[in-house]
């Protein structure tokens, strides 16, 4: 876009698919709790679904935990 006769570029990036190991509690080194995720954009955020040893785990009465409660999931 321009703006007085400078051209402005302004780039949004949104992440879609993401998927890795989560430190559950933040334990570190031999008590380190590991989860897989796979998380998927829903049109709005992330969704994350976590697996422990290849089973997937609810989070309350669901399998997908919102990106914007991830700090919710990790401490609970």
């Amino acid at each position: 876009m321009w703006e007085d006769d400078e051209f402005v570029e302004d780039i949004t990036q949104q992440i879609i698919y993401s998927e890795g190991q989560i430190d559950r509690m933040n334990y570190k080194g031999n008590y380190a709790v590991n989860y897989y995720s796979r998380a998927t954009f829903n049109g709005k955020e992330l969704m994350h679904t976590m697996y422990f040893m290849g089973e997937k785990q609810m989070w309350g009465k669901k399998h997908k935990v919102p990106q914007s409660k991830l700090n919710e999931w990790f401490f609970r």
